[in-house]
């Protein structure tokens, strides 16, 4: 249910999922919340520090600062990843947006060959017409929202 100031998500669009808080959905809001806290994050004043791991308390201002541009650079790509999947959504379905999305749930489902779809563009194109194709993709996205979201990764954060 959205609120009444909003007819969807602020951020990715949706009305699939429902508003939570600020104009945001189910699965946009806490990501706000988390990149707000770490925008605030200030090295001189520990009270900031929401969310901030504990093993690397005792790092340079350089090295912090590094930490939390990497930390906010992931959230802001969640949040975009979001909203381009909503656009895909309400798209016209093409073969190649299959192929792409069936290669992302052969990689989640960790394959051996993950790219086992490759090259079935024409396929989906001559097999499937664009409402045909927009449906399978539908059912493609539960599944690949059924997967929860590893966070943060920590080793991209160091080797930024």
């Amino acid at each position: 249910m959205w609120s009444k100031k909003r007819k969807n998500c602020v951020n990715c669009k949706t009305t699939r999922r429902n508003h939570k808080a600020r104009g945001f959905c189910t699965e946009c809001y806490p990501l706000i919340l988390r990149l707000e806290k770490t925008q605030n994050w200030n090295i001189q004043e520990p009270e900031t520090l929401k969310n901030y791991p504990k093993n690397y308390c005792s790092v340079s201002e350089f090295e912090f600062n590094k930490i939390k541009a990497n930390i906010i650079l992931q959230i802001k790509k969640r949040l975009r990843f979001f909203a381009s999947r909503e656009r895909m959504l309400n798209s016209t379905m093409m073969g190649i947006s299959l192929e792409y999305k069936f290669g992302n749930i052969a990689k989640l489902c960790r394959v051996k060959d993950i790219n086992m779809f490759h090259g079935t563009a024409g396929y989906f194109d001559s097999t499937f017409d664009s409402s045909q194709m927009n449906e399978i993709f539908k059912l493609l996205i539960e599944i690949e929202e059924s997967v929860k979201w590893k966070g943060i990764n920590w080793k991209e954060v160091m080797d930024f």
